[in-house]
């Protein structure tokens, strides 16, 4: 089965011709979209993300992410920690991904403790950390 989350300028189009084993839905609000990650076996992002995101809220909950080799994913996902990734938003590559990590046996704390690499608090840390490098190469 195959839950598809989001809307865009094709939803209808798309709609129409969903196999009886997908679903799309839009419109998730924060405690559906939490139960759609816990309950997920793997994140397929097949859109350019700016940051990457998405891997880290399916990373929140121990669920790997297999995503377009692009953009933000490029930050956020290590490959054979939390993530794996494709060359092409095409059917058969995201197909071949899937299928290909089937077998793997992802390992949920390892996902979840790559996450803790974007908190807030390492972020604050890293933050004071490289001031305090820039201050020092000034004196």
């Amino acid at each position: 089965r195959l839950v598809v989350i989001g809307h865009g300028p094709m939803e209808a189009e798309l709609r129409r011709a969903l196999p009886a084993n997908v679903r799309l839905l839009s419109g998730l609000d924060d405690a559906q979209m939490r139960w759609a990650y816990a309950h997920a076996t793997a994140l397929v992002a097949p859109s350019h993300e700016d940051f990457g995101l998405t891997p880290l809220e399916a990373g929140a909950f121990g669920k790997p992410t297999l995503a377009l080799h692009a953009g933000g994913y490029l930050d956020t996902i290590t490959p054979g920690v939390n993530g794996s990734f494709f060359d092409e938003p095409s059917a058969q590559a995201i197909r071949a991904a899937v299928v290909a990590n089937r077998a793997v046996d992802w390992d949920a704390a390892a996902i979840t403790a790559n996450v803790r690499r974007f908190d807030e608090s390492r972020f604050h840390e890293e933050i004071a950390r490289r001031v305090a490098t820039l201050l020092q190469d000034e004196t």
